[in-house]
């Protein structure tokens, strides 16, 4: 999304910030953050818990909302429209919250989303709310531009949270696809198990397998999931060190279902990036 042009005046540089849809989208980030804040902190009083749950969901549904509208606008009727809609990120997990809402509590869901508008948070704040205080701060340097002398408070603030995004964002999108393949989807398979929800695990499965197919970071997870597993079930080092063959033999049958479930459906042609 554009950043607000910068003004010669704080009130018109507040104005064409939070005027903007860009605002919403950052509000509905920080309803998730600070409710799921307040979820965990108030974890064994359920009442209040499952208010905070329900309030991180739809702050996150709300960004995504924004983002999705930006993005596609007027939905249409067409097939080439469903099929680049549905093979959205965003979309899929605007979907994944109403998931989420209408499901039993799950509280390990909430951990992406928390991560998710942490780093969308600091942004914000870098690129539209430190120019509305520091007008000599332009868009082009909010950006990572190193335009002039940046010397001032304001240059190193913006420096000191670009530092943060930079180094921290890459390695925190692996971990958080590590947690939704293995955290997230044993809680539901528990779940399952227990008669907590069947439909959560059987939705939340094809969404596992959407974000395989599009994101390199599920795919690391998958993989590095799959090198642990073989390594203590069927490998030298396996622990205990005789795993009886019926386990090693549901293991593979099992692991054969499911990649042959992430590539159902899969178009081998690949689609060029924009």
């Amino acid at each position: 999304m554009a950043t607000p042009a910068t003004s010669t005046t704080f009130s018109q540089r507040a104005k064409d910030t939070f005027a903007s849809l860009q605002f919403v989208w950052a509000l509905g980030h920080l309803v998730t953050v600070i409710s799921t804040i307040f979820y965990f902190t108030s974890f064994f009083d359920a009442p209040r818990a499952s208010g905070h749950y329900t309030r991180a969901f739809l702050g996150a549904f709300v960004s995504y909302a924004v983002v999705v509208y930006k993005t596609f606008g007027v939905p249409e009727a067409t097939p080439v429209f469903a099929q680049r809609f549905f093979s959205s990120e965003n979309v899929q997990y605007l979907i994944l919250t109403i998931i989420w809402i209408i499901s039993p509590i799950y509280s390990v869901a909430t951990i992406p989303f928390f991560v998710f508008s942490v780093f969308h948070l600091l942004n914000y704040v870098r690129v539209h709310l430190l120019p509305v205080l520091f007008p000599e701060l332009k868009a082009s340097t909010a950006a990572g531009s190193q335009a002039a002398t940046p010397t001032g408070i304001s240059h190193k603030i913006s420096r000191a949270l670009n530092s943060i995004i930079v180094n921290n964002n890459p390695i925190a999108l692996y971990y958080v696809a590590y947690f939704e393949v293995v955290a997230v989807m044993g809680a539901l398979i528990i779940g399952a198990f227990s008669l907590k929800s069947i439909f959560a695990p059987l939705f939340y499965a094809q969404f596992l397998r959407l974000r395989y197919n599009l994101s390199p970071h599920t795919r690391r997870a998958f993989s590095d999931l799959r090198t642990r597993l073989d390594a203590s079930i069927i490998g030298q080092n396996r622990l205990p060190s005789k795993v009886p063959p019926v386990l090693v033999k549901a293991y593979k049958f099992l692991q054969n279902a499911l990649i042959s479930f992430g590539q159902a459906g899969v178009r081998t042609e690949q689609v060029p990036r924009k």
